[in-house]
């Protein structure tokens, strides 16, 4: 029986991936109209040329970049601000407790709860990377600095530069590009940001200045190419055997005269649906200028419902006391696994829970009617009221694929597709002894002595088990 359980969850997985859409992160970026974009100078004894690799973050409703400012013979990273993403005013340059002999760029900044914490090159015949830290992205504590990344192997035997970071499961991960007669990607770890590992080989080829791209807890890794921007997916972000896939392209260069001879150092952000992709391109001016291109995000079209089934819907005050609660106070318990597997196979391919999914926990105990009434309002809450022309996907289990059955009969205009497992549509002969005798099978222990609890609990007098189930 129990192998009879397990393969039919592992069905609802199996119709949950192939019958649900997949979001993809590949969409049709658009360059802007405002190309290439101006940065408003005004800096004390600098006449900015050229710019080079932005890195650009969103915080309480302001675009702030930090960039590569060149003025024909020195670099220096500079400190920039915007409200709408296009019109930029550089604000200062970020002082630093060490510099090249051609100064310092590829800025790349990680943000945490508490730090700005600020990987840049320092730029000299062979380059290396540092980092530093800042309680506010402009003003760094010039004793936190420390070598990050330097030139030790074969294939970076040229220098290393344009750093990325990601902290993930308690670990940072640094990539990097390493140059010996090619580009190609690194990558170190460390636990504390300040003695880091490095991988012996390099983990991919033939591609520049990456920035890593995290959106629900999934990562792509953005880059330039010779012929325009490309990203992959990060399919296994695990220490060296780091592994990528689904490789696409973005943008092309040219035919715009602004990047018709190359185009360089992505930066991409998401803000409200919509994607932010800049990028520095180059003319036949060779002048490198900043450049940006949006797509926005389509609304997903559907939603998804899953509704557990008997017994899998808890909430101690209603089952212990009898207490009535509302729908939102009942759960799935922890020692409830079953559906565990579904949810993350839902959440490993980019769904976002309470809103790509919803699981529906209700009082099990209730008419169905009632429930269904419940389900009804719940969606108009969660889903309708916001986007009534969207559809939904229901998957219930047991109990649940009647309740997602019948309100499927009742509104099924509403309906994309209902999925349900081991639901008794033609009616089950377990329910028989309880209504009949009051009398309960002990094929599960635990439930069975989670069911005799539930029965002693709604006795009210010495009246007989079958009473009880049939009042209840």
């Amino acid at each position: 029986k129990m192998r009879k359980f397990k393969f039919i969850l592992l069905l609802s997985i199996f119709c949950s991936l192939f019958l649900l859409p997949k979001k993809a992160f590949a969409l049709t970026f658009t360059k802007s109209i405002n190309n290439p974009l101006v940065i408003k100078t005004d800096l004390p004894n600098w006449n900015q040329q050229m710019m080079f690799q932005p890195h650009v973050i969103y915080e309480n409703g302001v675009f702030k970049m930090w960039y590569g400012s060149f003025n024909g013979s020195f670099h220096k990273i500079t400190y920039a601000t915007s409200t709408d993403g296009v019109n930029w005013n550089a604000k200062q340059f970020i002082d630093l407790p060490i510099t090249g002999t051609n100064g310092v760029g590829d800025p790349y900044i990680l943000r945490t709860n508490s730090k700005y914490i600020l990987f840049f090159a320092v730029l000299n015949q062979k380059n290396e990377i540092y980092k530093v830290e800042s309680n506010d992205g402009i003003v760094f504590d010039q004793s936190s600095l420390t070598k990050a990344v330097t030139y030790d192997k074969s294939w970076e035997r040229d220098g290393v530069f344009a750093p990325t970071v990601i902290f993930y499961n308690n670990k940072y991960y640094l990539f990097y590009i390493g140059w010996g007669g090619g580009g190609s990607l690194g990558l170190a770890t460390s636990s504390n940001s300040i003695n880091w590992t490095k991988c012996q080989d390099s983990v991919f080829g033939g591609i520049d200045a990456p920035m890593i791209f995290e959106k629900n807890n999934q990562y792509q890794i953005v880059f330039h190419t010779d012929t325009g921007i490309e990203q992959m997916d990060i399919t296994s972000l695990n220490n060296c055997q780091t592994t990528f896939s689904n490789r696409q392209v973005l943008i092309r260069r040219g035919p715009e005269y602004y990047d018709i001879n190359h185009m360089i150092a992505p930066s991409l952000i998401e803000i409200n649906d919509k994607q932010y992709l800049y990028y520095v391109g180059r003319g036949n001016d060779l002048i490198w200028k900043m450049n940006l291109a949006t797509a926005s995000i389509p609304e997903n079209t559907t939603a998804t419902i899953i509704i557990p089934g008997l017994m899998a819907s808890w909430n101690k005050n209603a089952i212990l006391h009898n207490q009535e609660v509302s729908q939102a106070e009942w759960k799935i318990p922890s020692f409830v696994k079953e559906y565990q597997g579904l949810i993350s196979s839902f959440d490993n391919h980019a769904f976002i829970k309470n809103s790509d999914y919803f699981i529906f926990s209700y009082d099990w105990r209730k008419p169905l009617e009632n429930t269904i009434k419940i389900l009804d309002q719940y969606l108009n809450t969660k889903i309708w009221n916001s986007s009534p022309n969207k559809k939904i996907n229901i998957i219930g289990h047991s109990l649940g694929g009647l309740v997602g059955r019948i309100y499927a009969q009742n509104h099924a205009d509403k309906i994309n597709k209902l999925i349900t497992v081991g639901s008794p549509h033609q009616g089950t002969a377990q329910v028989y002894k309880p209504l009949s005798a009051g009398e309960i099978d002990r094929e599960n222990t635990w439930l069975w002595i989670a069911q005799k609890l539930v029965l002693i609990i709604n006795k009210n007098t010495i009246e007989s088990n079958r009473v009880t189930v049939n009042k209840r």
